[in-house]
């Protein structure tokens, strides 16, 4: 019997990579993303057969209620919570309709979308929510980015807990500066380029992911040495001065 997965922002990035590892390992993938052609490019190089693919808005209430339909029609066997937006700019300058979309994809939907997978969740099956380094941190220049992720890490740390007694795990996923297109789609100059021993690739953070889903690691996973010191870094300094080096470095 093949195992049933669903990748939310599974059309670039972190969320193509673990689509495609996961059809490796012989999961049956439901891809999810708003980017039709995108979906259709992965449904074909994905290994394996019986994989499907939602084209939804998860920002929206259609778009959510869409992708739990879809939940409805089979046991989910992993659900991973990996679409989200960034917006950079600080908290005056963008419009508010811009913060509260973001807060729609990266707080409202995850939210609705864990409640749902949990209703159904037996016991082996697993939970896994995308959050970032900054859920440790503030960050001035995407201020409600980094309060969304603060959110994603808190709430699936207690989903972590709460879900030991039903067999089933929780781990919420921490990556750093990645080699994708998140930057440039939350807004970042197009001259602006990180150092490239810096960033992961998300085969890299799919692999670990992957990796801690086996030995059962939790609640949290924070890949990669960099940002591991990082988030050491976090707990060493007071808020206050965190909060001022946040905003010299970024």
């Amino acid at each position: 019997m093949h195992r049933q997965a669903i990748v939310t922002g599974a059309s670039e990035g972190i969320g193509r990579a673990l689509a495609v590892q996961l059809a490796a390992r012989g999961y049956r993938v439901l891809a999810v993303a708003r980017n039709a052609e995108a979906l259709r490019q992965l449904q074909m190089e994905l290994p394996g057969d019986g994989h499907g693919m939602l084209m939804a808005d998860l920002a929206t209430n259609d778009g959510v209620e869409a992708l739990v339909a879809r939940t409805k029609e089979a046991h989910v066997h992993l659900f991973v919570n990996n679409a989200g937006v960034g917006l950079v700019g600080g908290f005056c300058k963008p419009s508010i309709a811009s913060h509260v979309h973001l807060i729609d994809l990266n707080i409202t939907a995850l939210t609705r979308l864990s409640h749902e997978f949990m209703q159904q969740a037996q016991p082996g099956d697993a939970l896994v929510n995308v959050a970032s380094i900054l859920s440790f941190a503030p960050q001035p220049s995407q201020p409600v980015y980094a309060a969304t992720k603060a959110f994603v890490g808190s709430l699936t740390e207690s989903l972590w807990l709460e879900a030991q007694s039903l067999g089933v795990h929780v781990l919420s996923v921490a990556p750093g500066p990645t080699a994708t297109k998140f930057g440039e789609h939350a807004g970042r100059a197009s001259g602006w380029r990180r150092a490239g021993w810096s960033l992961s690739t998300p085969e890299d953070i799919a692999q670990a992911t992957l990796h801690a889903l086996d030995r059962k690691r939790g609640p949290h996973l924070v890949p990669g040495v960099l940002n591991k010191l990082f988030t050491l870094l976090t707990r060493l300094v007071s808020r206050k001065r965190l909060v001022k080096l946040m905003a010299r470095v970024s």
